[in-house]
């Protein structure tokens, strides 16, 4: 139960938590085995040797708790700045995009106008030419009766 309730805590707090939970509650059991005529002997040789070893266990436990804390909180550190680098490298490519779409939709108008321009020169050329060919008959025609 005690590792369970120190994942919701952070660093050492966590540890601190533990720690001070496992001490209270052996101190606990010690007194209530002082009042049930058991005392201090209870507590002796191998009983005494297991206290410690789990004590030393969940002190790891905590430590290893805690580094792992610190781990996650690094990696999510870097995975925030990893983000907010991205972001602005998106800002900036947003922008390049919006100024590289205005200068095509410039020269896309400015191309517009000069098509247009060559469409009424054409236009006027090819009204020139088809004129000539008009009077080029109706000279052949004046020269043909004058025969």
């Amino acid at each position: 139960v005690l590792p369970i309730l120190a994942v919701f805590l952070q660093g050492r707090v966590a540890s601190t938590f533990t720690m001070a939970t496992y001490i209270i509650a052996t101190l606990v059991y010690m007194i209530s085995s002082t009042a049930t005529g058991q005392g201090y002997a209870f507590y002796t040789g191998f009983y005494y040797l297991m206290h410690l070893i789990t004590l030393l266990t969940v002190w790891m436990m905590s430590v290893l708790l805690r580094t792992a804390w610190k781990d996650s909180e690094a990696k999510i550190l870097k995975q925030k700045d990893d983000l907010a680098k991205t972001q602005e490298l998106l800002a900036e490519q947003v922008v390049d995009l919006l100024d590289a779409k205005t200068k095509a939709e410039e020269s896309l108008a400015e191309l517009e106008s000069k098509n247009e321009e060559l469409r009424t020169i054409n236009e006027m050329v090819v009204g020139r030419e088809l004129k000539m060919i008009e009077l080029k008959q109706r000279i052949a025609e004046l020269e043909g009766q004058q025969k």
